[in-house]
């Protein structure tokens, strides 16, 4: 039996769903075809009439440019400039335009307005963290370069208000599995990582992360067949967020609120 005083979450897939490039590139794909399609017929008509550049040679050259922006973070555990993908992208595809601020924020905002779009909640993620609330403080600790999505997301489906403090990389500098974003949860709340459980879907930046720091961890994996691994990063493993409701015996909460039991074991 360990005592929790605290409760960290992730956010893309363990909260909420994002078609992300890393974890949903059959959705990512999609949107940026529908980002492709506006930039063609609309804001970009002229440049691509003059380089003739049709789907399957953009898609190819924003994979080369998406490729080389998650070697760079996964070498040095900082976010890229996510803006840049379009801009590289479209001159991979011949455009020489000079483009300027305004225009590159012009592009920029409406690729988010079409992938947050398809933002979606994990199912149970409002009821399972209302009622966590009830008893332990909870806070997000996210890998996004953007902190105003990861914001948006939450309170758009009812969650953010439950959650303090959020940790973003993009506002914090790294990136999980990077120990500052966790360090920086913990301080806010001002809790040790021995009396931390941090939920996530990523064994690297979740799991191993969380754990390196001495904190207990909950997996949630993406593909429910996927192995537990051996490596004692994984305290607990989740079939879907509403399992937490069983771990923390949230139907008979401990007495004197915020400090409860978790037992761990095998999952």
């Amino acid at each position: 039996m360990r005592e929790v005083r605290a409760i960290l979450f992730d956010w893309g897939d363990t909260l909420v769903h994002y078609p992300g490039y890393d974890n949903d590139p059959e959705g990512h794909t999609a949107c940026v075809s529908r980002v492709f399609e506006w930039m063609r017929d609309e804001a970009k008509r002229d440049c691509f009439q003059r380089t003739g550049t049709e789907w399957p040679a953009f898609l190819e050259a924003y994979n080369v440019v998406s490729d080389a922006q998650w070697s760079v973070m996964d070498d040095t555990a900082r976010d890229q400039v996510l803006s840049d993908r379009l801009v590289h992208t479209l001159a991979r595809c011949g455009c020489a335009c000079d483009m300027d601020e305004a225009e590159v924020s012009r592009l920029f905002d409406h690729y988010m307005r079409v992938m947050v779009a398809e933002c979606y909640p994990l199912p149970g993620a409002a009821e399972v963290v209302a009622a966590l609330a009830v008893d332990y403080p909870l806070a997000v600790v996210a890998n996004y370069p953007l902190p105003e999505i990861v914001h948006e997301t939450l309170e758009r489906y009812g969650l953010k208000e439950h959650f303090a403090p959020i940790v973003v990389s993009g506002a914090v500098g790294r990136m999980k599995p990077d120990p500052l974003p966790f360090e920086v949860a913990m301080k806010a709340l001002d809790v040790a990582p021995e009396d931390v459980l941090f939920i996530g879907d990523s064994l690297k930046n979740d799991m191993q992360g969380a754990k390196a720091l001495g904190c207990h961890t909950a997996w949630l994996p993406a593909d429910p067949g996927a192995p537990t691994p051996r490596d004692g990063s994984v305290d607990i493993r989740l079939g879907g967020l509403s399992d937490l409701l069983d771990v923390f015996s949230i139907n008979t909460p401990p007495p004197g609120g915020a400090t409860g039991a978790l037992e761990e074991g095998p999952p």
